[in-house]
């Protein structure tokens, strides 16, 4: 913080940018601000609890400084104060979007026999672009023997009651949830691994590949490497827009992603429900009826590390421990040892 410190005192004007969480927001002394005009963005607030947090630590200099957050909680809207809400997309455009992700132009039209079930399908995505984007990237990946009626009234089907204008968390991962249970199984376990990293967080693709063959989690296919095996598994996955490229190389080869944030909400919630990774640190809740198969320690704070000391560790197939954990608190790996 006294880097901040100096930045604000000499500067006329700064950018600072921090990720903080309900453990370190304590640490930020907000007191630097006092006698500045500032303008904070407080971006992607979940629930109401952390907003309230927030603002008892800002205090009103009546200087004019600015805060504004962003939120798909209603909730947080109403106490937040002023609330500019994003429009959703226009039929129109969403029509464009989804015929251009498809047929690779928003000017072609489907056969006549899916004109009627593209309309029932954009009216379930509710002209979220993220939604209509998921949904005709899944399409969009099938040969042409899938592109017909009958199958599209499947995914149809499969979305449940759609968006109908909802933002909410639950109705959004029903419809992402439609793309990963078309996936095949091997892949889908692969992007139940993402679930290891932070939101945000730029993820290298080789490391990532080398991660998943280390799993076991890439199966040996004729005249490929494992290594080209998960190659192709990141593009099916790019694909069908589960995760964004970030750096790109020759021949549009990924070398870079990130996932976006409400795709890593449902990964890391059927992660949980599946027991397939455990975080100790995280948001997630920890279910301690399941034997622990993949371990990751994401806090350095003592109190949640000692949890580990109550667990049973004798199932964990591998360990990941973030950057900034003291290494004092790893278990001895006498616990990891079959009882």
């Amino acid at each position: 913080m006294s880097e901040l410190h100096k930045t604000i005192s000499i500067l006329p004007f700064s950018v600072v940018t921090f990720h903080l969480n309900k453990k370190t927001f304590g640490g930020f002394n907000i007191r630097l601000l006092v006698c500045y005009r500032y303008f904070i963005v407080v971006d992607d607030i979940w629930n109401t609890s952390v907003w309230e947090t927030i603002q008892c630590a800002l205090i009103d200099n009546e200087l004019g400084s600015i805060i504004v957050t962003t939120t798909r909680n209603l909730d947080v809207t109403k106490q937040a104060g002023a609330v500019y809400q994003l429009e959703p997309l226009s039929i129109t455009d969403s029509t464009k979007l989804f015929y251009q992700r498809i047929f690779g132009s928003e000017d072609e039209c489907p056969p006549d026999d899916l004109v009627e079930v593209s309309r029932k399908i954009l009216q379930k995505c509710s002209g979220v672009p993220l939604a209509i984007i998921t949904i005709a990237s899944m399409l969009s990946n099938k040969n042409g023997k899938e592109k017909t009626k009958q199958y599209w009234s499947h995914v149809y089907q499969s979305m449940g009651c759609g968006l109908h204008g909802s933002t909410n968390v639950k109705d959004m991962r029903r419809i992402l949830s439609v793309s990963y249970y078309d996936l095949p199984s091997c892949i889908k376990t692969c992007l139940l691994y993402l679930s290891l990293f932070p939101e945000d967080y730029k993820i290298n693709i080789q490391d990532l590949i080398w991660k998943w063959i280390g799993e076991g989690l890439v199966f040996k296919e004729q005249g490929k490497t494992l290594y080209e095996v998960g190659e192709v598994y990141v593009e099916e996955l790019v694909n069908r827009s589960l995760i964004q490229q970030v750096d790109i190389g020759h021949g549009n080869k990924t070398i870079s992603c990130c996932v976006h944030d409400m795709v890593l909400d449902l990964i890391c919630f059927l992660s949980n429900e599946e027991n397939f990774l455990t975080k100790v640190g995280s948001q997630q809740p920890i279910s301690m009826q399941n034997k622990i198969h993949r371990l990751s320690l994401e806090t350095g704070w003592e109190d949640e590390a000692h949890q580990l000391a109550t667990m049973s560790l004798s199932q964990v197939r591998s360990l990941n421990v973030a950057p900034h954990v003291d290494i004092g608190l790893i278990p001895s790996f006498q616990h990891f040892q079959p009882s």
